[in-house]
């Protein structure tokens, strides 16, 4: 998780401030393993993401805001369109 973050460092200007950040990939790619992880929360038993997850983090002076969007194509095109919509 430090390679991330100290990537996320880099193109961060000002402590504190809220980063958000959207988990894409294929089925089974380990999006939602790395947001637990990020999380500090047990990994041990995950199942696949219907829909999506989204949690706020709080670590190493950062505010992340982490979607992870379900694998399956039709959902992550799904999810962002209604997202994007909003955003208008």
């Amino acid at each position: 998780m430090r390679g991330l973050l100290s990537v996320i460092q880099r193109l961060k200007g000002f402590p504190e401030q809220e980063l958000r950040i959207v988990l894409l990939g294929l089925d089974n790619a380990g999006k939602t393993t790395l947001l637990k992880c990020l999380a500090s929360e047990e990994v041990s038993t995950i199942t696949p993401t219907q829909g999506f997850n989204i949690k706020s983090i709080h670590s190493h002076g950062f505010k992340l805001n982490v979607w992870d969007i379900g694998g399956q194509r039709s959902i992550q095109l799904q999810t962002l369109g209604m997202k994007l919509e909003k955003r208008r």
